[in-house]
């Protein structure tokens, strides 16, 4: 794991993001989510978000976890309010699950 990563963060708190909600907002973006995270109380803080999201996104890629990066990060983009909640679990897990099974050598498959 990488020190700074999203994926580090979601270890320890799940889905602390970013208010897009609001017709016209543009899709969630991982910066975005990093950045709100970096304001959130008790949150570490990410120094470069941008390099820690290209990190992240290359990792997903290299796993073959793409779909799962992106559903979780269009995910904590929906969310209102930088608090921690469940609203999120199932991408998160999905995701971690994914990482952990390329990790493992054990292949994932996805409906």
């Amino acid at each position: 794991m990488r020190a700074g990563s999203l994926v580090g963060l979601s270890w320890g708190a799940l889905a602390l993001a970013v208010t897009l909600s609001a017709p016209g907002c543009k899709p969630a973006s991982c910066e975005k989510v990093c950045e709100t995270q970096n304001s959130c109380s008790g949150a570490t803080p990410v120094d470069d978000c941008q390099a820690a999201c290209d990190a992240d996104l290359a990792g997903a890629k290299e796993a073959g976890c793409e779909d799962e990066y992106n559903a979780r990060i269009d995910c904590l983009g929906t969310l209102n309010a930088c608090a921690t909640s469940s609203f999120c679990a199932a991408q998160d897990a999905a995701y971690i699950k994914c990482i952990a099974d390329h990790a493992t050598g054990t292949t994932t498959t996805t409906n």
